[in-house]
């Protein structure tokens, strides 16, 4: 593939990344910050990159982590665009109102910011009061992201007790096996006992026949049965 110097990034790019985005919330909510989840962080900005990089044609061609940093500063330049709609800001240049393109919404619900509150600040004008400036300074972190949490909590406990459960039923099957393997060796040797004593009767049998035998062929030998000696 041809690389290009061009660093325009496409509609068609921006779309792909954020498809990628919405398919892995912890990239783009910046918590894969463990030394594995780092080695993670580069492995998904690669694979983002040979996604996004095969619509290059007239646009941008970047690695991993120049997506990685473009990504970075777009979310930057978005949290200062939510800031100032929460705070109930104009356009510098024109004194237009702030508003969010579709790109940019579609990335607060990745982020988890609430669009109604966007909307309900833009359209009451005393939202630029001191109190109001703190409660949108504390609402800009993300809320699904914060229940998220409590629910991934929540669900730990589950499944380290459902773990625990399986762990203990794990053991249970295997001392059950166990059981069951030594009543069959034990009764496998009681047959194998019973099997040698019937042996050792039969040997015993023959050995009386085979003696007698002798006896009798004895007795013809002197010209009298052993008996009416």
């Amino acid at each position: 593939m041809e690389r290009t110097l061009k660093k325009t990034v496409s509609l068609r790019q921006m779309k792909l990344l954020l498809e990628f985005l919405e398919k892995n919330r912890n990239l783009a909510l910046g918590r894969l910050r463990s030394k594995e989840g780092r080695a993670l962080s580069k492995k998904l900005w690669a694979e983002c990159a040979d996604i996004l990089n095969v619509e290059n044609v007239g646009s941008s061609f970047r690695t991993g982590r120049e997506w990685a940093k473009f990504y970075t500063d777009y979310k930057a330049r978005l949290n200062n665009k939510v800031r100032a709609m929460k705070n109930n800001e104009t356009t510098a240049a024109t004194g237009a109102e702030i508003e969010l393109t579709t790109l940019e919404t579609r990335l607060c619900n990745i982020l988890g910011y609430n669009i109604k509150d966007l909307l309900t600040a833009k359209a009451n004008p005393l939202s630029t009061t001191r109190e109001m400036k703190k409660e949108s300074s504390r609402s800009l972190r993300p809320k699904k992201a914060r229940r998220r949490k409590s629910s991934t909590t929540s669900d730990s406990s589950i499944n380290s007790a459902k773990e625990t459960l399986e762990r203990i039923e794990e053991s249970r099957i295997e001392v059950d096996k166990l059981k069951a393997e030594g009543l069959f060796k034990i009764a496998e040797s009681i047959a194998q006992m019973s099997e040698a004593q019937n042996r050792i009767a039969a040997s015993m049998e023959n050995l009386g026949a085979g003696v007698w035998q002798l006896i009798q062929r004895f007795s013809c030998q002197e010209g009298k049965p052993w008996g009416n000696r």
